[in-house]
């Protein structure tokens, strides 16, 4: 008796697509950061389309936190933080280019499409 194979559901064929983008970026970001500094993952539930990247990074040598600032990050980290960022999302978007993938899209209030890879940047302590 011969079985007909199953039919794989949508949602799950949308979640091994999405895993397909994390690989190469998570790759990516590893060389630059180093792999037990970064984490990659798909979004859940509504967000299955967007890949969270998680990067820990070393606080900058003149972080002034613990002294001046009551609340919040020094100009210091916050600088480290964005300029991380900034560059993490680069390398991303790259290493799925290289791959003829493409992430997620979202439109702007102006009708733009636009493409990121969500990046947290933490610190080290």
């Amino acid at each position: 008796m011969k079985t007909k194979p199953s039919k794989v559901p949508a949602r799950v064929q949308k979640e091994i697509k999405m895993n397909k983008l994390c690989k190469p970026i998570k790759n990516a970001l590893a060389k630059k950061y180093g792999a037990r500094n970064v984490t990659v993952r798909n979004g859940t539930g509504t967000a299955w389309g967007w890949v969270h990247a998680g990067i820990e990074i070393n606080k900058p040598l003149f972080c002034i936190c613990n002294y001046d600032v009551k609340a919040g990050y020094c100009h210091n980290c916050r600088d480290a933080m964005r300029y991380t960022s900034v560059g993490a999302n680069a390398i991303a978007l790259e290493a799925l280019k290289k791959e003829s993938l493409e992430p997620y899209t979202y439109s702007d209030d102006m009708g733009g499409e636009n493409a990121e890879i969500l990046i947290e940047i933490h610190f080290k302590d």
